[in-house]
């Protein structure tokens, strides 16, 4: 299958074909990861959750393959590598999401690239997509967080703010209630297929009502 074979794949959320594909084939996990490259945000972050999707599929037979796959992806957040890390966090953080059990330690390895404007939208979703399940491993990033709701850039206090209320930060809830009157627009991903623009306010309420403060 070719790169706009997949790409029509993933638009279409068909998840269990596209990962189907990739275990049987390499060329779809390189284009998959090509993705994660695409122009289009959108397809951007169906790339990283497909990813995710392979990772977790991988482990169940070959866990030492899937952190292959995550020393890989690691490498490429390094200045070292050369590379263009977009795209790298946020499949980690899917892959994690996908097995907390087995790789869950990689998750802090992310949080040092939190000062990088481009990646840190990633590491808080990550934080959000391993937390949406495993509330306990996102406990030690709600700081981060909480400093993220007054970060300059919309996109990544949008990103903070619902992630906060998948993780059910109650300890954030000031913050958030400070962000109600945030009029920027900020364009999350919020996994399987949703992606969503509203205003950080908007994002800021509802996670307020998911904690119980609204």
């Amino acid at each position: 299958m070719n790169r706009e074979g997949v790409r029509k794949l993933l638009i279409e959320h068909e998840w269990e074909e596209a990962v189907r594909l990739a275990l049987i084939d390499r060329r779809v996990l390189r284009i998959l990861l090509g993705l994660l490259y695409d122009a289009e945000d959108y397809v951007h972050w169906l790339a990283i959750d497909a990813i995710g999707r392979y990772g977790g599929a991988t482990a169940a037979d070959n866990p030492e393959k899937t952190r292959e796959l995550i020393r890989r992806l690691l490498w490429t957040l390094n200045d070292e590598s050369g590379g263009t890390p977009w795209g790298a966090a946020g499949a980690i953080g899917a892959v994690i999401a996908a097995r907390p059990d087995l790789f869950a330690g990689y998750l802090s390895m992310l949080c040092p690239f939190h000062e990088d404007v481009n990646i840190y939208p990633e590491f808080i979703w990550s934080v959000g997509a391993v937390g949406r399940t495993r509330p306990d491993l996102a406990g030690e990033h709600v700081p981060f967080l909480v400093d993220a709701l007054g970060h300059a850039a919309a996109r990544i206090r949008g990103y903070a703010a619902w992630c906060l209320g998948v993780v059910r930060a109650a300890a954030a809830a000031d913050a958030l209630e400070a962000c109600l009157g945030d009029a920027a627009e900020a364009a999350v991903y919020e996994g399987d297929g949703v992606y969503r623009r509203r205003t950080v306010g908007a994002i800021a309420a509802e996670s307020l009502g998911l904690i119980g403060k609204d």
